[in-house]
């Protein structure tokens, strides 16, 4: 509370000084600050609506209780009577969508909740009679958290996840590796992860709803501890620091690929991170060894399909022929999803995948050319069975049409170059001149007008989409 910074939000009046001054009150502080710019040039309604702004406990009366849109605002205390429209405006302040938060709590001081099914019946879109009213009665609320509590733990005994056990077996450090066991079978297959986080997730928002009434209460259930546990991992709420040493292991295996690079956008105030993985770094094998010693094998290869998908969009990005290996590595995890692989088969699966994305990396600088050379060359050749001597022929061809490009990018591919017929023409126009000149003659007219076309088209999607050396 030391950090929180608070404001009286009030309408300005005439006299108002001195009629707060016959009551002891001096409004000028207040109003300063009401109307204060900070140098960023932020008034007090944009501090506000700032969630990483100190200034997050507002007093008002009647001002920002309707038609002020706050989204991240968690709380909303009431103390003064309001009805229908109103109370269903005042109430809408705390019911915005916003990420981290999982509902909006109104702390009723004067029984504003009597009010609020008429407001419902006449305002609420969907108020037609005989629906189910939405703010619920505390003890129906248990009921339904006792209820959701029952199908956690049924679909856990489904995994051959025993929670009862889990309680009644060994001391506290037994039942926290028993936890940790748990949570590495659940992470081994996507419907099973995807299911619990939804499931334990309406447990835990549900358990949020009833405060602080729950504990008043004096409700228990046994499993809600070890469930709560179990979502609080998935959720990074809880630091287990044997989990965390685990997956420190792995990333550490895998950060030894990853360079963090630094870039400037314009205007230059904004500056980003981005990760840029080399795989030529990677070590396969002491990835193998490190899934094959760990207890938590599920837990890693969640880490290890993270930075596959990253490295996967990565090499996408920069060569669109590579898609294929995308199809691949979804095959793999349908494939055992659908509890057609083994563990063992699923992890050489994926490690065989990353020595091949591996050498894809490296095939740009085997060959000579530059990534953007490559995609061009990938492009020209998909369909095509070429000699040696053929395959030379459209590398150069390749090369010469990206510097050419290049050279006259400011001249062809200025702003919105693929709206306009015209230039669209001279692009394709200089491709077909380039590629007329180096291609081998194996490609024939019809072969050539696809090819150049292709191209084309390609080199339209990364400036529709704003990717690329054309960007």
């Amino acid at each position: 509370m030391n950090k929180v910074e608070m404001a009286v939000i009030i309408s300005e009046e005439a006299d108002e000084v001195e009629k707060f001054k016959a009551q002891g009150l001096d409004i000028t502080v207040h109003r300063n600050k009401m109307n204060e710019i900070t140098p960023e040039g932020k008034d007090i309604e944009d501090r506000f609506k700032d969630k990483d702004d100190p200034l997050s406990l507002v007093f008002v009366c009647a001002m920002w209780l309707t038609g002020f849109d706050v989204p991240s605002l968690s709380t909303l205390y009431l103390d003064k009577p309001m009805k229908g429209h109103t109370l269903m405006q005042a109430i809408a302040r705390a019911n915005r969508v916003f990420p981290g938060k999982n509902c909006g709590i109104v702390v009723d001081y004067v029984n504003v909740f009597k009010y609020m099914q008429q407001a419902l019946s006449d305002y609420a879109s969907n108020g037609e009679e005989g629906a189910e009213f939405p703010a619920k009665d505390i003890t129906r609320l248990i009921t339904t958290i006792d209820g959701c509590i029952e199908e956690c733990d049924s679909f856990l005994q489904g995994l051959g996840i025993r929670l009862d056990k889990i309680i009644t077996d060994g001391d506290t450090l037994d039942k926290l590796e028993s936890l940790r066991l748990a949570y590495d079978k659940i992470l081994e297959k996507d419907e099973s992860k995807n299911r619990f986080k939804v499931m334990s997730n309406l447990m835990m928002n549900l358990h949020d709803a009833a405060k602080p009434e729950i504990f008043e209460l004096g409700w228990q259930n046994e499993k809600f501890s070890p469930l709560s546990y179990l979502n609080g991992l998935f959720c990074n709420r809880i630091d287990d620091e044997k989990l965390r040493r685990a997956k420190e292991k792995m990333s550490y295996t895998l950060d030894d690929s990853v360079t963090v690079m630094v870039a400037e956008d314009k205007p230059q105030y904004s500056i980003h991170q981005s990760k840029v993985i080399d795989l030529s770094k990677l070590d396969i094998e002491s990835i193998r060894k490190s899934i094959n010693a760990t207890p938590y094998k599920s837990m890693e290869i969640d880490n290890l399909r993270t930075f596959i998908e990253t490295a996967l969009e990565q090499l996408i990005n920069k060569n669109c022929t590579r898609v294929p290996f995308s199809q691949r590595y979804k095959n793999i995890i349908d494939t055992y999803n659908a509890g057609g692989t083994e563990n063992e088969d699923y992890y050489e699966k994926l490690l065989q995948l990353i020595d091949e994305l591996k050498k894809e990396q490296g095939r740009s600088a085997d060959m000579g050319l530059k990534e953007e050379e490559l995609e061009i060359y990938d492009l020209l050749i998909q369909g095509r069975k070429l000699t040696k001597d053929e395959e030379k022929e459209v590398i150069l061809a390749s090369k010469n049409l990206y510097n050419k490009l290049v050279e006259e990018k400011e001249r062809l591919l200025v702003v919105d170059w693929y709206k306009d017929p015209q230039p669209k023409t001279k692009v394709l126009g200089l491709i077909q001149r380039s590629l007329d000149k180096d291609l081998p003659k194996t490609y024939d007219r019809e072969v050539f007008s696809n090819k150049t076309n292709l191209l084309l088209d390609h080199f339209v999607d990364m400036a529709v989409q704003g990717y690329g050396w054309i960007s």
